[in-house]
């Protein structure tokens, strides 16, 4: 298994994020008009890589990627401004700004309840053909 390195304090995330960016990224990032917060939900990843401590490096460009873009992705990441991070109490909770993909399987109850009642009917009708030949037999 590849090992990955992950910083443990975020000046060391910080301090390796220096080294990763560009001159040129760094003033695009330093030029940008409004202080924003900028959210991502790895979480998903990170379940299905079934490390919580795995961060590969097709993750790392994704996350560099959005940084520089500055967007909204869903399901990703969020730019939040200070002023609506302190009006909701400065939580810094990822999950209150980005949403989580909802990836439960779509059932049609609909369809589930015709196909329990056809087989509720099927079953009633083979009941039936059992008794008479259980009565068959009885006689």
């Amino acid at each position: 298994m590849m090992k990955i390195y992950c910083p443990l304090t975020k000046e060391i995330a910080y301090a390796r994020l220096d080294k990763r960016l560009s001159e040129e990224d760094k003033k695009a990032i330093l030029k940008a008009k409004d202080t924003i917060e900028f959210h991502f939900t790895l979480g998903m990843w990170i379940r299905n890589n079934g490390n919580k401590n795995l961060l590969l490096p097709e993750h790392q460009d994704k996350i560099m990627d959005a940084l520089m873009k500055r967007q909204d992705e869903q399901y990703f990441c969020k730019l939040i401004k200070n002023d609506d991070i302190l009006a909701n109490d400065c939580n810094l909770s990822v999950s209150s700004y980005v949403e989580q993909e909802d990836t439960r399987e779509v059932i049609d109850i609909k369809a589930v309840n015709a196909r329990l009642e056809t087989l509720e009917a099927e079953g009633n009708e083979l009941n039936q053909k059992i008794e008479a030949i259980i009565k068959e037999l009885g006689e």
